[in-house]
């Protein structure tokens, strides 16, 4: 709430759609609009603040000078890490790539998938995981695949998998959304469902969101599978 105080007595107005966005906007002395836009989560802030121009710089500076009166803080410059995530830029081509590197790769270690066969796909082709792939507790067969799912990590796998596909991994959330509806009970089919997805990311480990720059207004785009 301090925090939060804070930016609005800056000038700064949080967003009616996002409370973790903070934005400052004004026009400048040629009339053109400017902006510094801010993220927040907890004690961690990134901003977005154009630096060649003089006027967004001084306000910005200026911002900077009284949250140091403020708060205790320290400016990471340019940023390339944030809760997890690697930041990569390429100015002259217009590129930005978020990725969860470290993240990805422990969850690779960890689970034995550091070198995994290539998988093109987060799942098989035509699968429909159901409740049928749940063991039977009635039966002894089902007694002894429920306590050897005890013995391995599947709800472990499905909470990485969530923070990727979160992220920077959005063409697993299918896969992993179906994952997580068979928590209380998986199967050995729901296992090897997440071994086929963590060879996949294994062989997707250096993929991540591309933003490129492009010229003109801002357009959204978006595309379904034909029957939704």
């Amino acid at each position: 709430l301090k925090l939060h105080k804070f930016l609005l007595s800056q000038n700064f107005r949080r967003s009616d759609t996002d409370s973790c966005l903070y934005l400052m906007n004004w026009k400048g002395r040629d009339g053109r609009k400017r902006q510094i836009a801010l993220v927040v989560y907890v004690d961690d802030l990134l901003a977005r603040v154009k630096l060649d121009d003089p006027e967004v710089r001084h306000k910005y500076e200026c911002f900077v000078t009284n949250m140091q009166q403020t708060f205790v803080v320290e400016d990471r410059g340019n940023c390339d890490h944030m809760l997890g995530y690697k930041i990569d830029y390429d100015k002259d081509r217009g590129l930005l790539k978020l990725t969860q590197k470290s993240c990805l790769l422990a969850l690779l270690a960890r689970t034995g998938h550091d070198e995994s066969l290539a998988k093109l796909t987060p799942a098989k082709p035509g699968i429909k995981p159901h409740i049928s792939w749940c063991p039977n507790p009635d039966t002894s067969e089902g007694q002894q695949e429920i306590a050897l799912m005890k013995k391995r990590d599947y709800p472990n796998r499905v909470g990485a998998g969530l923070w990727l596909a979160r992220g920077s991994k959005p063409e697993i959330s299918w896969t992993v959304g179906m994952m997580s509806r068979f928590l209380t009970n998986p199967g050995l089919k729901h296992w090897d469902m997440s071994e086929h997805l963590l060879a996949y990311l294994s062989s997707t480990r250096d993929r991540g969101l591309v933003y490129r720059r492009t010229p003109g207004p801002l357009v959204l785009e978006a595309y379904v599978d034909g029957d939704w």
